[in-house]
């Protein structure tokens, strides 16, 4: 899921990117998945990015290193 909100992004289609996110940053700490977790916060950094909001595109970005 995270590949596909990543790719969304990427083609503006952030409406639809941004709930899928959502539900593998979830879905990543139900499970305790810290590999999931990070590919969660980077699509959603890359969400943030395109949206113009750099200070929450760095704070994502920062989670994904810290996660993986």
């Amino acid at each position: 899921m995270a590949g596909s909100a990543r790719a969304l992004a990427g083609l503006g289609r952030l409406e639809e990117a941004e709930p899928l996110t959502t539900r593998v940053l979830a879905a990543s700490q139900e499970a305790d998945d810290r590999y999931t977790l990070s590919l969660g916060n980077v699509a959603l950094a890359e969400v943030r990015w395109h949206q113009g909001d750099l200070r929450d595109a760095r704070t994502f970005a920062g989670r994904a290193v810290d996660a993986a």
